[in-house]
């Protein structure tokens, strides 16, 4: 009877162990939904790329064309239309395309993508850990502005992301597997074929070779789930090459530009080209992946003493993904920062596992180490807790709000995280830092970033609270809280907003 009942107690307090994560993992979606979504669709565009995809998905809403991406027209090819047709269905949805349906799609991509990380993380080593994993990933202000930005490379993480998720899941059903891959590879070949084939092909077959399954895994029924996968990009490739003159040529050069060729067809499409050297990836993912790279050396030092986790399959294939796609972008001569956003949640899932062991180790860490981190986490706390009160304050004119909230959330927060480094509670530690860096997000994708865009496309004084005189002053004292803000000619004059888009489409 008692061991009956000692079973019954530990499956109650399991289920409440699940409701819990559930909950908590709701709680991480809609914090990063309102967090990011705020304002959405009030900050003026200041990229060609959200000023492409309005143009085409517009094309597409307007005369029901979703086959050819035309934009000015001239079809517009270089690019599959994944992005164009997700923008071109919010649309539909709403009725009205305007910056909030712009963007919409790639907001929507980045919550399932949290959601995606955390099944994969999941599945690898537990709850704890697929909380974690979502936590790093969602704080991570490269997904957060380009979850604000319309374009396909959310879209392109997302289905990239399922698709290694369900080949290095153990724990899927086969079948859900196999259709989970299959949709997902053919969406990322949708939303641009040369990166799926890197992101995808290449860390599986990688995978395949270390294992010595690669001769095993060459079956009829592999073949044809990658057949079938690739099935909907080559009809989409097919139908633009019959419907428009020279289609070859330029999806040639469309596909060759990021290996450092350069045909005639790109050359005279004047397409941008972007090549760098290779180590400008390693300094772009750094950047990224911040804040989650300030936890590198836990991810090498749990990376060496596991052997590159060796035990455990699903961590093991994630640290291959990380470690041929960043070699290979490193190696390609394009170089964009965005291309390493596929990356990051393989990095928050092995970023996570290492931080959730070495939190169980914590006794070990030196004292003097945890005092000097102390030190640095209050520092870094009052530093932004200051820059905050300068905006809200000098630059808004609500001293009130800055003092009375500012202050008060930012010396709590920073307090709460010092306090609990150095009593070694690394649980409340996290969540500390965790909601002070939200609320700063928050703050940023609220304010400052409407404020910066406004002021690059010179319609500063059309923002409510604009103050001519106290806006001169307060950048005049405050440089260094400015020096993203400098006034971008082009897009002063290409400015484009919620109340001219009318005059957008008539042009």
């Amino acid at each position: 009877m008692m061991a009956h009942g000692s079973v019954e107690a530990l499956e109650r307090r399991q289920k409440r162990s699940s409701l819990a994560v559930l909950l908590l993992v709701c709680v991480v979606l809609g914090v990063f939904w309102m967090t990011v979504g705020i304002r959405l669709g009030d900050a003026p565009i200041t990229r060609s790329t959200e000023l492409r995809c309005f143009e085409v998905a517009q094309h597409m809403v307007e005369t029901g064309d979703r086959v050819v991406p035309m934009r000015a027209g001239i079809p517009w090819i270089n690019k599959p239309p994944l992005g164009y047709w997700a923008i071109a269905a919010a649309a539909s949805l709403r009725g009205q395309l305007d910056l909030v349906t712009l963007r919409l799609p790639s907001l929507l991509a980045a919550v399932a993508l949290l959601a995606v990380t955390g099944l994969w993380a999941r599945a690898a080593t537990g709850p704890r850990t697929a909380l974690v994993a979502m936590v790093l990933l969602g704080i991570t202000p490269k997904l957060q502005g380009l979850a604000r930005t319309g374009s396909a490379e959310v879209l392109l993480a997302l289905a990239a992301t399922a698709a290694l998720a369900a080949y290095g899941s153990r724990s899927m059903p086969s079948t859900w597997r196999r259709v989970t891959f299959v949709v997902a590879f053919a969406l990322a070949i949708l939303a641009k074929a040369t990166m799926a084939v890197l992101l995808v092909a290449l860390p599986i077959t990688i995978d395949l070779i270390v294992s010595r399954r690669l001769l095993s895994a060459v079956s009829l029924r592999n073949l044809a789930l990658v057949a079938v996968s690739v099935l909907p990009g080559v009809a989409w490739y097919r139908a633009v090459m019959v419907r428009v003159p020279g289609a070859f040529d330029q999806l040639v050069g469309a596909a060759t530009l990021p290996l450092g060729v350069k045909t005639d067809a790109a050359q005279s499409a004047h397409w941008a080209t972007h090549y760098g050297l290779p180590h400008e990836q390693l300094v772009n993912l750094a950047v990224i992946a911040f804040p989650t790279s300030l936890l590198l050396p836990l991810l090498v030092r749990r990376a060496v003493t596991t052997r590159l986790w060796r035990h455990v399959s699903e961590l093991r294939f994630a640290a291959i993904v990380c470690l041929t796609v960043v070699p290979a972008l490193m190696l390609l001569p394009q170089k964009r920062p965005h291309y390493l956003l596929p990356v990051l949640p393989a990095l928050s899932l092995l970023t996570a596992e290492a931080s959730v062991a070495f939190s169980r180790d914590h006794g070990r860490t030196p004292e003097a180490l945890r005092r000097l981190l102390a030190v640095a986490t209050g520092v870094i706390g009052m530093v932004a807790t200051a820059a905050a009160m300068i905006w809200v304050g000098p630059v808004l004119g609500k001293y009130m709000l800055a003092f009375c909230v500012v202050l008060t959330s930012g010396t709590l927060m920073t307090a709460c995280a010092v306090m609990a480094l150095l009593k070694r509670d690394d649980r409340v530690f996290g969540a500390a830092c965790v909601v002070g860096w939200t609320l700063m997000m928050a703050l940023n994708w609220g304010h400052v970033d409407l404020w910066r865009r406004a002021h690059q496309t010179g319609t500063t004084a059309q923002l409510n609270g604009f103050d001519a005189e106290r806006w001169a002053v307060t950048t005049e004292r405050f440089p260094g809280l400015f020096h993203s803000f400098e006034l971008d000619e082009k897009w002063a004059v290409q400015h484009i907003s919620n109340t001219n888009l009318k005059e957008l489409s008539a042009r």
